[in-house]
């Protein structure tokens, strides 16, 4: 009887023992799964956070790959206005040369023709005061080739012609030096054609425009105004 009760007891401490080792296996299981939960989710947001890093700086690098590319573009644009200034300085330094040039050979033959003149060989030097004129009408010399024209013809005796070159002087360069020698010099050539009428005109308009010219001084006696 004894050894039955024995056999009772130990069959029921088995199964209590049992039921005590399943409830404390649960709470194992759900406890190591309750540990392995937040190590889950610090892994992902570790990772998470690894990724924003390297996004910021991909960021970050970008930015100063764009700062540096602005700045070259910046520094080839300021380059380029400098060297655009620069060739527009030289452009302009060549073309100040290059009038010097071509008004040095101007004067050169301006003064070949002069010679031409002195030597009287008028035909010579009215086609080259006609080129030099033709050339460059604005030349400060311009004025003056056709007022040599004007001599040349005078020189030859073809007063009409004369006359035509110097009032063309008068007409075209109202205000240039050979204005009042052409006024007086058209006096002359009416004079050397025997219109003393034409001639006292042109004397009065020379006296007129301007009574204080030294050019007054070489009207005939005869047309000057008293």
């Amino acid at each position: 009887m004894n050894y039955i009760r024995k056999a009772s007891y130990f069959c029921l401490y088995v199964i209590i023992a049992f039921f005590i080792g399943c409830s404390s296996s649960d709470e194992v299981s759900q406890q190591t799964e309750y540990v392995e939960k937040p190590n889950r989710n610090d892994e992902l947001l570790a990772e998470k956070e690894k990724l924003l890093k390297q996004s910021k700086a991909s960021l970050d690098s970008a930015k100063n790959a764009n700062r540096k590319l602005q700045e070259d573009i910046d520094r080839t644009r300021q380059e380029n206005q400098n060297l655009n200034n620069r060739i527009a300085e030289l452009e302009s330094k060549i073309d100040e040369q290059k009038l010097k040039v071509i008004e040095e050979s101007y004067r050169i033959e301006y003064n070949n023709a002069l010679k031409n003149f002195s030597e009287k060989k008028y035909g010579e030097a009215i086609a080259r005061f006609q080129k030099l004129y033709n050339d460059d009408p604005s030349n400060e010399l311009a004025p003056n080739c056709l007022y040599w024209i004007g001599e040349c013809y005078y020189g030859m005796k073809d007063y009409k012609q004369a006359i035509l070159a110097f009032e063309q002087v008068i007409s075209a360069y109202p205000n240039s030096l050979k204005t009042e020698p052409a006024m007086l010099m058209i006096g002359n050539s009416y004079l050397k054609l025997k219109d003393k009428s034409s001639a006292k005109e042109a004397y009065n308009r020379l006296q007129e425009t301007a009574p204080e010219s030294i050019y007054v001084k070489k009207i005939p006696k005869a047309f000057r105004k008293k």
